[in-house]
């Protein structure tokens, strides 16, 4: 680098250092393409993006009561009713009796919807992943599990902020 550069541009960045800048990098992109994509889906399926939060809880977790469903969405009870309630007419969800109550269940219209707009993802991802190896795997599910728990500790730290009373309205400098 030569000297009529800014110092900035003269500072030389250790590989490491680089390396770390472009998972993080990577990593955001990851996370605003899955952004992206559910946004999509939520368009193709007519619902608010939020929605699929349930059909996924539904789907991975079974069918649930709305209690349950609010206390692992760590929803407002009347965001998820909201939620549940556009889901059943769109059809993707039913509420059958249960012994406690109401309970929801995807319908097979949503399964293959869902199919039909996450198969190819998954299709994909698993290929991706098969050309990996073991040793790769398993330090790539290291990553993302101790990832993961960086972000719910901070999801958590700003959950708490919220609840500060007058937290919810942002000071006019934010």
């Amino acid at each position: 680098v030569s000297r009529g550069q800014p110092r900035a541009a003269r500072e030389v960045v250790p590989p490491r250092v680089r390396r770390i800048a472009a998972v993080g990098s990577c990593v955001v992109r990851f996370q605003e393409g899955t952004e992206a994509f559910d946004e999509l889906a939520a368009q193709v399926l007519a619902v608010e993006r939020r929605d699929l939060a349930c059909m996924t809880l539904l789907l991975f977790g079974g069918a649930a009561g709305l209690p349950m469903i609010i206390a692992a969405l760590r929803r407002k009870a009347a965001v998820v009713k909201e939620s549940v309630g556009r889901l059943e007419r769109a059809g993707y969800v039913r509420l059958r009796p249960g012994e406690r109550g109401a309970v929801v269940e995807l319908t097979e219209h949503a399964r293959a919807w869902i199919a039909r707009i996450w198969d190819p993802l998954r299709r994909d991802g698993e290929r991706l992943l098969g050309a990996c190896s073991n040793r790769e795997l398993d330090a790539i599910a290291a990553f993302v599990t101790r990832a993961s728990h960086i972000q719910e500790q901070h999801a958590r730290r700003l959950r708490r902020v919220l609840t500060v009373p007058g937290a919810t309205a942002r000071p006019a400098h934010l």
